[in-house]
């Protein structure tokens, strides 16, 4: 998915997406949710990094938190094939 920024506040957030994104790709999932949760608090818009939290979440049976996070995802990104 491309993601554009237009301010310091969505740029933080790209940056603590992509140090999230190190550590799933390593299966670190703890310190992936982390740094997954810090990018949606960085910008609450950013419906990738709460894709990636919620499967992170499910990778963790932590199933309440997935289902929160991907439904949040979903209602950001409502037409990405990744939901159908």
């Amino acid at each position: 998915m491309f993601y554009t920024f237009s301010n310091a506040q969505t740029a933080d957030a790209k940056s603590l997406y992509d140090k999230a994104q190190t550590y799933y790709d390593n299966r670190d999932d703890a310190n992936a949710v982390i740094y997954f949760k810090k990018a949606t608090e960085a910008d609450p818009s950013y419906g990738e990094a709460w894709y990636k939290l919620g499967w992170c979440y499910n990778d963790q049976e932590t199933y309440t938190l997935a289902s929160e996070a991907l439904k949040k995802a979903k209602v950001l990104m409502p037409t990405a094939q990744k939901f159908f």
